[in-house]
């Protein structure tokens, strides 16, 4: 078995999401966190080379996707991020004829609507997972007319997207990331408290959230905010939780936690903050079949101005990373991977990371970066300017069925790119 294919071996059979997390003090949008959907046992030889774009919101009723996730029946859906007075809770879907005929906007249905008033000004869907029974998930925020967190929100469907219940609501928290392990349970990433005091909290269910526990909490510094980014299985006893930390400088250091009990403790095993760099923010994290944890970060080097998107991968456990993509769009810009769950291995082993940069006129693209070599070398597969200078992102990847490859993002508005399966 090659390298490649033992890295895709790995995915099939992971769940990865997609979550929406900001970054203080980074370029571009707010960052999200990308979804969890297991990859096909067929895979795509060769996407076609450029995508179509089969959803667009230029009238904003949808200020972007932040979330991709398949169903066992292979039919997308995505998660929306609406930022207004009386904003609603929406996840679309795409049914599977559609896409087989050729998706357009006006293929996608409304999934699940949930409407919400008071002092609700916004909802966001964050992040997404379908678990190892099928069942779908979905975290998201309401939050006020300041954007303070009204409450979190656990959504769950047990029937591929038909219908859908409220199993978790987290009043004064916010959401980041959904994710599972290898005994069924559920674990939430939510932040509590009042910023910039804000505090990590994982909580889990193992009854499909009849109950939750809150199993660890975890605050770098005082008054500084600290967010769980991520869950995975490095093996059938360990457990390696994912988050970014603040220190009293306002720099964000990457962390790392290891649970050998199923989830009942964590301990710090490494703070990811190296001498030459001022942050380093820890986002996205899966492990491949050979053990090793790979992760995507946001990093700077005492600017703001010129924030790197980087991809790091560590053969022991997350005690020590090697970085393998260091990539900057233009000089005095930013870079920045998309957030919790932004990595996804097709089933021919190549890793797409999508996300944003900016180039010189200051203008946001959406990116999507790709490497067919274990990481040892990158490329971009796409980069989207929106015309008329506009700004774009990309938060989410995901693949159905038919090997046809999703991101989704901004710009503007919603907007939901495909490449099709060009040969197999």
């Amino acid at each position: 078995m090659s390298n490649s294919r033992k890295l895709a071996t790995a995915g099939a059979g992971l769940l990865l999401t997609a979550a929406c997390i900001s970054v203080q003090g980074k370029v571009g949008p707010a960052t999200p966190t990308p979804t969890a959907t297991a990859q096909p046992s067929a895979y795509c030889l060769a996407y076609a080379s450029q995508p179509t774009q089969v959803h667009e919101d230029p009238g904003a009723v949808f200020t972007s996707f932040r979330t991709l996730f398949t169903n066992s029946a292979g039919e997308v859906f995505a998660g929306a991020y609406n930022h207004a007075v009386n904003a609603e809770w929406n996840v679309l879907k795409l049914p599977s004829a559609a896409n087989v005929t050729g998706a357009t906007a006006a293929s996608w249905t409304v999934a699940n609507n949930v409407a919400v008033g008071g002092a609700v000004f916004g909802l966001e869907t964050t992040a997404s997972l379908r678990d190892g029974s099928g069942n779908l998930w979905v975290v998201g925020n309401a939050f006020d007319g300041a954007l303070a967190p009204v409450e979190a929100w656990v959504r769950l469907s047990q029937d591929g997207g038909a219908t859908w219940s409220q199993v978790g609501t987290f009043a004064g928290a916010s959401a980041n990331a959904v994710s599972s392990d290898s005994s069924g349970a559920v674990y939430v990433a939510l932040t509590t408290g009042t910023s910039p005091d804000l505090t990590a909290d994982l909580r889990r269910t193992s009854d499909l959230g009849v109950s939750w526990t809150s199993v660890f909490t975890s605050q770098l510094t005082a008054n500084q905010p600290t967010y769980f980014r991520q869950l995975v299985t490095l093996s059938t006893s360990t457990l390696l939780l994912i988050g970014t930390g603040t220190d009293v400088g306002a720099n964000q250091h990457g962390l790392v936690f290891s649970s050998t009990d199923g989830g009942a403790s964590f301990t710090s095993i490494n703070d990811y903050h190296p001498g030459t760099l001022n942050t380093v923010g820890f986002q996205a994290a899966r492990v491949d079949a050979s053990g090793n944890l790979w992760v995507t970060a946001i990093a700077d080097n005492l600017s703001a101005t010129d924030t790197r998107w980087q991809v790091l991968k560590s053969t022991d456990g997350g005690l020590n990373f090697t970085v393998l993509d260091d990539y900057l769009y233009a000089a005095g810009q930013g870079a920045a991977t998309a957030g919790v769950g932004a990595m996804y291995v097709d089933g021919g082993g190549r890793i797409f990371v999508p996300g944003f940069a900016t180039d010189v006129s200051a203008h946001t693209h959406g990116l999507v970066r790709v490497s067919s070599d274990e990481g040892a070398t990158w490329t971009t597969f796409h980069d989207f300017a929106e015309s008329g200078g506009g700004n774009a992102a990309f938060y989410s990847i995901a693949q159905d069925s038919a090997l046809g490859l999703f991101v989704a993002g901004s710009g503007p508005g919603g907007a939901i790119f495909k490449w099709d399966c060009a040969s197999r």
